[in-house]
């Protein structure tokens, strides 16, 4: 792969998810997990594109380790995971009544083994070379740390990536030891992880019992988590006193799944022309007898302009203004038209936007998987008002498309120095007062042209008159084989010949061209006696008798006369 290049969620690593069931673990919080992880699985065996999660494995820490699900692919195997889920749950109402003790280290064992049976069998050419633990307990997150730590000095984590120790704290009522030992976890996490293992392969998450909670943990699988290449470069002009462009490299973070990588991408936007979207119709006479639904957005709640964050803002914008249908009637269609003034002229006056989802439409086609959907999800939109009486309609994300995101360290000073440079670049750009964007160009109409143009051949030049000439002849050409030697047609190369003058005689080109033998076309071109008296023929016999060489001996044949009257 070339370096301007990189490689789409190729380093995701191959995750196992390890529950405790050890007190104070309840039955309220395995069912948070249940469908937290049915929520998650559901979007990533039907997303389109490369797979987020490859692979994944279910286990139990009872008190023994239990695979309830070995390591499986994620794409098309939702049932087989579900499953997996509904046995966790059975799990859970049999164990509340027992107080199992944990086997961090045997289940610990039992993953890296069973990753490493795996990978020299399943796994793809080395591409998810990295294992990823997440352990769900309701243990203290010291209690829990140092044993996790202590397990790690005798296996092998040549290819674990890092282990995650998801804390559910405030489960029931918690002892005033519990909370202090909960605090004090932080700070002592740095000092057992320098005394232990000293590589930062653990990590502890304090978490409450909430589902949200649970859901942003479990989204950042799907998080793209390759660090092997930049993933875009801001380019500036270069500084004063160097030729060079002043490049700064960034990295790109989703905030929001994609829909259209869904089956129901159609019920989170709009779209005036198809309803579908379709890339390719099959003929251009069924293309324009679609038919499209009308949209309902149910306005639900209004919010402050300032508060919408444009990352939550995905999809084609649309601009709404009041219908000019014919077939309204007049009366109505005024109506309507001081209603929808009226409407953003309130919004704007208290600068607010509307936030609606999408009603079910009446005529509910099939989705892209070929089933006859009995449920469609809503999707939200937000309508923004503008000074001239028009709504901006644009898709807001909802809950289930959300994906994490940590902003990272904003407090650190910037150093002068940079900034000085920055602004010198900067200082060499344009500043216009707005953006308008027909003093743009993107070339797409030059490359919409040159789409299934072919490259003009070149015509062949046609060969000067002193150029070689290939000539086909007949020869005996004999192979290693047994067989008779064949005649085939053999390629051969006549020499150059001398450039003649412009008045040189056709008679003598010819001869020339023929190395002084007499071509066939001479016996076509030569005067016929035959039309002539035998008197006036006879001088002429003389220089019109032809010479042939045949077998070695010369023959000659003299002109046949004919008699001058019968």
């Amino acid at each position: 792969m070339g370096e301007n290049q990189r490689t789409l969620l190729g380093k995701q690593p191959v995750r196992i998810l390890m529950l405790d069931f050890s007190p104070p673990f309840t039955v309220e919080v395995g069912e948070d997990v249940c469908d937290t992880l049915e929520n998650l699985f559901s979007l990533a065996c039907n997303l389109s594109g490369p797979s987020r999660i490859p692979f994944f494995s279910l286990m139990v820490l009872n008190n023994y380790p239990e695979v309830l699900l070995p390591f499986s692919y994620v794409r098309n195997n939702y049932q087989r995971i579900q499953i997996a889920l509904s046995e966790v749950r059975s799990l859970i109402q049999d164990c509340t009544g027992n107080r199992p003790t944990p086997c961090y280290y045997q289940g610990l064992a039992e993953a890296c083994s069973q990753y490493r049976r795996q990978l020299q069998s399943s796994f793809q050419g080395g591409t998810f070379h990295q294992l990823e633990i997440l352990v769900v307990t309701c243990q203290r997150p010291h209690t829990v740390q140092k044993q996790v730590e202590t397990a790690l000095t005798t296996l092998d984590t040549e290819n674990l990536k890092r282990i995650q120790l998801l804390c559910i704290s405030n489960v029931g009522v918690l002892s005033l030891d519990d909370i202090g030992n909960s605090q004090s976890s932080a700070s002592s996490e740095n000092s057992s992880n320098n005394s232990v293992t000293n590589t930062g392969l653990v990590e502890v998450i304090n978490l409450e019992p909430d589902v949200l909670c649970l859901q942003n943990i479990f989204s950042g699988w799907l998080v793209d988590s390759g660090t092997d290449s930049e993933h875009l470069h801001l380019i500036l002009p270069p500084v004063l006193d160097s030729n060079v462009p002043l490049v700064v490299k960034c990295d790109l973070h989703e905030r929001v799944l994609q829909p259209a990588q869904l089956p129901f991408y159609n019920q989170f936007t709009l779209h005036c022309d198809s309803s579908a979207m379709k890339m390719v119709f099959p003929s251009t006479s069924k293309a324009m007898g679609m038919s499209v639904p009308i949209y309902k957005l149910q306005i639900t709640g209004l919010v402050p302009l300032t508060t919408i964050c444009d990352s939550l803002v995905f999809g084609m914008p649309m601009i709404a203004q009041p219908t000019s249908c014919w077939k309204i009637d007049w009366d109505d269609l005024e109506k309507n038209q001081q209603l929808f003034k009226s409407f953003c002229h309130t919004l704007s006056i208290k600068e607010q936007a509307a936030i609606a989802h999408s009603l079910p439409s009446d005529n509910i086609t099939k989705s892209r998987t070929g089933h006859h959907p009995s449920l469609q999800p809503s999707g939200h939109f937000v309508l923004v008002p503008s000074s001239n009486c028009t709504l901006l309609v644009k898709s807001i994300a909802v809950q289930e498309l959300m994906l994490p995101y940590s902003a990272g360290n904003q407090e650190e000073e910037v150093d002068q120095e940079f900034v000085d440079i920055v602004a010198e670049s900067l200082d060499q750009l344009e500043i216009t007062d707005t953006y308008n964007p027909l003093n743009y160009s993107s070339n797409l109409y030059e490359s919409l042209k040159n789409i299934g143009k072919k490259p003009v051949s070149q015509r062949q030049q046609k060969r000067p008159l002193d150029e070689n000439t290939t000539v086909y002849t007949n020869k005996m050409v004999t192979t290693k084989s047994n067989k008779q030697p064949k005649r085939t047609s053999v390629v051969e190369i006549s020499p150059q010949h001398d450039i003649e003058p412009a008045d040189t005689p056709l008679g003598k080109r010819l001869l020339n061209k023929t190395a002084g033998k007499t071509p066939r076309r001479m016996l076509y071109t030569a005067s016929h006696n035959k039309f002539l008296p035998e008197d006036a023929s006879a001088p002429e016999q003389s220089a019109n008798v032809q010479t042939f060489r045949s077998g070695g001996t010369m023959k000659t044949k003299t002109p046949v006369s004919f008699p001058t009257s019968l």
